[in-house]
């Protein structure tokens, strides 16, 4: 039974070098850092969202 070819092509043979290794864990620590950054900023912005929703139906009158 023959395996395909192609499957073979995608996948290299060879393990990766210490410094391929390296500047994927730095791509990764500052994409967790992007990504958390923007939870805080957009979670600031909703609680002001939120914030600024009346409390009441009487207090509709006034927008």
């Amino acid at each position: 039974m023959r395996r395909p070819t192609q499957k073979n092509a995608m996948h290299s043979l060879r393990s990766p070098t210490v410094s391929e290794i390296r500047a994927r864990r730095t791509r990764r620590a500052w994409l967790a850092v992007i990504i958390g950054l923007a939870g805080v900023v957009g979670g600031c912005q909703f609680l002001r969202v939120l914030s600024a929703l009346p409390d009441s139906n009487d207090d509709f009158i006034f927008f």
